[in-house]
């Protein structure tokens, strides 16, 4: 019994908090690489933000259009347990479940809680991050953007998911040492897949 213990607060100790202001530069960096990109800033609109606007005024904006608006979290990282440590799982995701269509957003909402209880379950810290910095309000207007004249051939996915990769959720993951990373959207699984970065599926922990 005492040698279960001792363990168990061993590996409390090996657990660290993550400093949050390092986080957050991580993410700033990662916004201002895109708006640096001119004819992203140029297509784009971000409100409810510190960071402004993009080069596309809001009157501007139509829906019909594949012009997207941005917002973002107020996190870089989220964990169920409002503190963020080293270990355990971490869940990359495309965007925040919060900026699902509402057709979707029910499902997404309940696998994203499914996985919470599931690492309560199992004793597992559980932390979140949304491999963009910036969140699309919706997923299709996000993927047409890189169809538009404009950015087609100069700015590409491809482009944009890599540097995204190294400057911003490499270093994410170097900070928070997860034992395991989970994906669930294919996008993602795809890329880190290329990237020969291991991870879990999501639908076979949850089966």
């Amino acid at each position: 019994m005492f040698l279960k213990i001792l363990i168990n607060n061993l590996f409390i100790m090996m657990q660290m908090s993550v400093s949050l202001r390092e986080l957050n530069e991580l993410k700033r960096v990662a916004i201002d690489f895109v708006f640096n990109i001119d004819i992203i800033r140029d297509n784009t609109y971000i409100h409810n933000s510190e960071y402004g606007a993009g080069g596309l005024e809001y009157e501007d904006l139509e829906y019909s259009d594949p012009s997207i608006t941005f917002t973002t979290t107020d996190y870089t990282v989220y964990s169920p347990d409002n503190e963020i440590i080293t270990g355990g799982f971490l869940f990359i995701n495309f965007i925040t479940p919060m900026e699902y269509s509402m057709d979707d957003k029910n499902y997404f909402e309940e696998r994203f809680n499914d996985l919470i209880s599931y690492c309560k379950s199992k004793n597992l810290n559980l932390n979140f991050v949304d491999f963009f910095p910036l969140s699309p309000e919706n997923r299709d207007t996000f993927n047409a953007m890189f169809k538009r004249t404009e950015l087609n051939g100069i700015v590409t996915m491809d482009f944009l998911m890599n540097n995204i990769f190294e400057m911003y959720i490499k270093k994410i993951i170097e900070l928070l040492k997860p034992d395991k990373i989970i994906a669930d959207d294919q996008d993602i699984k795809n890329f880190l897949q290329k990237k020969n970065v291991d991870f879990i599926d999501y639908n076979e922990i949850m089966k």
